[in-house]
C-alpha cells in the first residue's frame, strides 16, 4: 500500500524457510503457530508472515493455539550403529562443532562423547564455547589444523565443514567422516563422502554415547596441550591484537557476553580470545556482515537483562548502527560499547594495497565520540593501550549500565593467515606439535 514491492511473496519466500501469508483475520493463529512450529524443528532459519493492512484492519473469530512445541530430529538407529561401528575402531578420532551444534545446546552432550573417545574437539566460530576453553580436549580452527591431518576419523558436527572459499575444511582418503547435521547436504560434495546421520546434534550425540563400548581410553590430553600450546605461539606472536584480547577477557565474568564484529580484534578473538560458556560469544560468522556487532549486541542485552554485554566494534563497522545509542540510553542496559579508532576501513585498506599498491576511498569521516556519548547522556572514555581498556572496562563493568569506550589505535598487523588456511603465511609456521603426517 505504501511501497509498491513487485512479487513481494516470491522474495520472502526466497529468503526465508516458511512464509505465509494472511487473507482473513481468522487466518492469523494457524500462520503464527506454523511460523513458530517451523522455528522450533529441522534446520533453524527464518520464517516470514505476511499480513496485509485490510487483514489487519478486519475483525473475525479466531481461536487461541497452544504453544507450539520443539520438534527435535532424532537420528535413525541404524545410522547410529554405522557412525558408532567407525568411532568404535578410531584410533585418533576429531570432532569438529559449527553453529548447528551451538543451536542444539550440544555442549553437555558433546564434551561426554568426546571425552569418551578422548576426542579433540575443533570448535568453529560458531561454536565457541560449547566446551570451555580450558578443557583438555577444546580447540579452535586454528588448532584444527594440527589435529586435522593425524585424524583416523573425523566427526562434523552441525557444520557446513567447508572453509570460507568453499573448500572442504579437511580431506583425505584416509580419513573416514561421519556427518551430523539436520541438513544433508552439509554431507555432499565437495566433502569427502561420509556416513551421514541425519539428525539433532544432541540427539545425535546422546545415541552415539550409547551405542558406543564403555572402554576407557587412554587421555589424549597430553597431545591437545601440546597443540593447545603451537596454536598460543602463533596468536600470542600477533600483537597488539593479543594485548587487548586479553585486556578484554580479563575484564569479564565467565558468562558476561562478548559480541564481536567485522574489525581488527574482532578477526582475531576469533582464535584467540577464551571462551568459557555456551552462547557468551557471538559473531558475524561466515557472512561477513559489516555493522553486525553494535545492533546485534543491543539484541543479546534486551535479551539477557542479567548478563553483562560487551560490543566489540571497529569504527567503520559501529558507524553503521551508532544512532542506536539511542536505544542503549532509553533502556540503560548493561553494556560497555568498545569502539577501536584508526579512521579507516581498516580490511579493506589492507586488501587494496596487497591487491593494488594504492587505496581508494578507504577513510572515514568519524564523529568526534566524547560529544556523541555527551549527547545521548552515556559515559565515555577514551583510551590509548591495553591497561587503558582494561581499567575503563572494569570502571564500566562496575557500573552496571551504559558506557562508551573509544580506543584509538594505529594499523594493526594481519592475523588472517590464522584465521583461513587458504591465506599464505608471510612467516614458515611452527611445525605440527604432533609430527608431519606422512603425504
Amino acid at each position: 500500500m505504501l511501497h509498491e514491492i513487485p512479487d513481494q511473496s516470491g522474495i520472502l519466500k526466497s529468503l526465508t524457510k516458511w512464509h505465509g501469508i494472511a487473507h482473513r483475520p481468522e487466518d492469523v493463529p494457524a500462520l503464527v503457530h506454523e511460523a513458530f512450529v517451523q522455528l522450533r524443528s529441522g534446520h533453524p532459519r527464518p520464517v516470514a508472515i505476511e499480513l496485509p493492512p485490510d487483514v489487519l484492519q478486519a475483525k473475525g473469530v479466531t481461536k487461541v493455539l497452544p504453544c507450539a512445541e520443539f520438534n527435535r530430529l532424532e537420528p535413525q538407529p541404524d545410522t547410529i550403529d554405522e557412525a558408532a561401528a567407525i568411532l568404535a575402531q578410531a584410533k585418533f578420532p576429531v570432532i569438529q562443532l559449527g553453529g548447528g551444534a551451538a543451536a542444539s545446546g550440544a555442549g553437555k552432550a558433546i564434551q561426554a562423547l568426546a571425552e569418551r573417545l578422548q576426542a579433540p574437539v575443533v570448535m568453529t566460530d560458531g561454536a565457541r564455547g560449547l566446551l570451555d576453553d580450558n578443557h583438555p580436549l577444546a580447540l579452535t580452527s586454528l588448532g584444527g589444523r594440527a589435529v586435522f591431518p593425524h585424524a583416523d576419523v573425523i566427526v562434523a558436527v552441525g557444520t557446513r565443514f567447508i572453509d570460507g572459499i568453499a573448500k572442504p575444511t579437511h580431506a583425505s582418503g584416509d580419513t573416514r567422516y561421519v556427518y551430523v547435521n539436520v541438513d544433508a547436504g552439509a554431507a555432499g560434495a565437495p566433502r569427502t563422502p561420509g556416513c551421514l546421520v541425519l539428525s539433532d546434534a544432541t540427539a545425535a550425540a546422546e545415541a552415539l554415547l550409547a551405542a558406543l563400548p564403555s572402554e576407557v581410553r587412554a587421555s589424549s590430553s597430553d597431545k591437545i596441550g601440546k597443540v593447545k600450546a603451537w596454536s598460543a605461539s602463533q596468536t600470542d606472536a600477533i600483537q597488539p591484537q593479543t594485548d587487548y584480547v586479553r585486556a578484554i577477557r580479563s575484564s569479564m565474568a565467565k558468562d558476561d557476553i562478548l559480541v564481536s564484529e567485522l574489525t581488527q580484534v574482532g578477526y582475531f578473538s576469533n582464535i584467540a580470545f577464551p571462551v568459557h560458556a555456551a552462547n557468551s560469544y557471538v559473531t558475524p560468522g561466515y557472512q561477513g556482515t559489516l555493522g553486525y556487532g553494535f545492533n546485534t549486541a543491543l539484541g543479546a542485552a534486551h535479551g539477557n537483562p542479567d548478563r553483562r554485554v560487551v560490543s566489540l566494534n571497529g569504527d567503520g563497522g559501529f558507524g553503521w548502527g551508532m544512532q542506536e545509542l539511542a536505544t542503549l540510553a532509553r533502556d540503560g542496559c548493561n553494556m560497555s560499547v568498545v569502539v577501536f579508532v584508526d579512521g579507516h576501513y581498516g580490511n579493506v585498506r589492507r586488501i587494496q594495497q596487497r591487491t593494488f599498491g594504492d587505496t581508494f576511498a578507504v577513510e572515514l569521516a568519524n564523529p568526534d565520540f566524547a560529544h556523541l556519548a555527551s549527547a545521548f547522556g552515556l559515559p565515555f572514555e577514551k583510551v590509548d593501550s591495553p591497561s587503558g581498556l582494561h581499567d575503563a572496562l572494569v570502571r564500566a563493568k562496575d557500573s552496571k549500565g551504559p558506557a562508551l569506550i573509544a580506543v584509538s589505535v594505529s594499523e594493526m598487523p594481519s592475523p588472517w593467515a590464522l584465521i583461513h588456511p587458504f591465506v599464505p603465511s608471510p612467516v614458515v609456521p611452527p611445525a605440527n606439535p604432533l609430527g608431519e603426517p606422512l603425504a
